[in-house]
């Protein structure tokens, strides 16, 4: 069995993502393919330790409102490597420890060809404000997008300019959900937090994503999730409200450089 991970990168090392990724993703993918998008903080020179299959952006597409064309680019440069399945992951999650066993990872995936099954999801946990404590609510833990498809030989994915479009072939828009957790880490901080909301403000300045701050219902992290080097300490829940007031008026203060007109520009 062949599993070729993929994944997009624009200047993950700045934010301490992309070594513990690729690190995770490469003991279980036989290869990787990496898409650079236009990074600036030595980004390239660290996925060029980890795999020959980069593709390197000139401009940078996220910001373009492109991203649906990078996955694109990388789903038609991961099947050249003629992959059995294909893991579509983020610079910003992990597999929980269980997925990170080879042969565990294969036996479902060998389940999955007996079901006849196209994609996997996963409980997609999102730390918050902390790596000792994720979302439960409703805004954010009952989505799941498929992160495993199966290699079906007519796979495309459709270049919609915009934000939070559809990411994966359409024959992927089912998936099987395992009940094992994809550990999210963009929201683990105050200051990841506030990067990543306005990272989608500045290309969609009308967007209700401090909306994302509202409703927030905490569980503590399972420590099973994490391999021993990677448990968290222990932590008390943040002060929501105030941590939340504080990056509101951050928000407030900080000018949003708009992308308004690229978005719905040409592909």
């Amino acid at each position: 069995m062949k599993i070729v991970g993929m994944a997009q990168v624009h200047n993950e090392v700045e934010t301490g993502h992309l070594d513990r990724c690729m690190k995770h993703y490469s003991r279980v993918c036989d290869e990787l393919v990496v898409l650079d998008d236009a990074s600036t903080d030595g980004s390239l020179d660290m996925i060029r330790q980890y795999t020959k299959n980069v593709i390197v952006n000139e401009n940078n597409n996220w910001d373009r409102g492109l991203e649906t064309k990078n996955k694109a680019i990388l789903l038609e440069n991961t099947l050249q490597l003629n992959p059995d399945w294909i893991v579509s992951f983020d610079a910003d999650e992990v597999f929980e420890r269980r997925l990170l066993d080879r042969r565990f990872l294969e036996n479902m995936l060998k389940w999955a060809d007996t079901k006849n099954v196209l994609s996997l999801c996963f409980n997609w946990n999102h730390l918050w404000l902390s790596e000792c404590w994720y979302r439960v609510d409703s805004r954010l833990s009952t989505v799941s997008p498929p992160r495993i498809w199966k290699n079906t030989g007519n796979m495309v994915i459709e270049i919609t300019p915009g934000l939070h479009r559809r990411l994966w072939p359409r024959q992927m828009d089912n998936p099987v959900r395992i009940n094992l957790a994809l550990i999210h880490y963009s929201s683990s901080s105050e200051e990841k937090l506030i990067r990543k909301i306005s990272n989608y403000l500045r290309l969609d300045p009308t967007g209700n994503y401090r909306a994302v701050l509202e409703g927030v219902e905490l569980a503590e992290v399972n420590h099973d999730w994490f391999e021993n080097e990677t448990k968290p300490e222990r932590r008390d829940p943040p002060e929501l409200a105030e941590i939340h007031a504080r990056i509101m008026m951050r928000l407030q203060r900080t000018p949003i450089h708009s992308n308004e007109g690229v978005v719905a520009g040409a592909v």
